[in-house]
């Protein structure tokens, strides 16, 4: 079955990370994919849900994330609801959660 785990990943500047883990349960130890959504995007745009079930269909955990400076927030993932957090975006904040993403990942938690 395929499953999908939600995690709150510390961010830039102390703002959270919201993240998504879809995986088959047959095989939780899956090699991973880590997705990174574009600028002005967030992880459940359009069908980034159908790219993470395709992985997991077919052998991979699939990890996707909201970064923490996107203008969303864990309680509205989907709308631009924090403008003042998308004013204050740049590359480095999203290299700085890219970095934290991958080490949430590579810690196994």
């Amino acid at each position: 079955m395929i499953l999908t785990e939600q995690y709150t990943i510390p961010g830039a500047k102390g703002r959270p990370i919201t993240a998504d883990l879809t995986y088959d349960d047959l095989s939780p130890t899956a090699p991973l994919v880590i997705f990174a959504h574009g600028i002005r995007g967030f992880k459940d745009w359009g069908a980034h849900h159908l790219v993470a079930r395709y992985f997991a269909e077919n052998g991979f955990r699939f990890l996707k994330f909201n970064f923490s400076h996107n203008g969303t927030t864990p309680e509205h993932i989907t709308e631009f609801a924090d403008l003042i957090a998308f004013g204050d975006n740049t590359f480095s904040v999203e290299l700085d959660d890219l970095k934290n993403v991958i080490d949430f990942a590579c810690s196994g938690s």
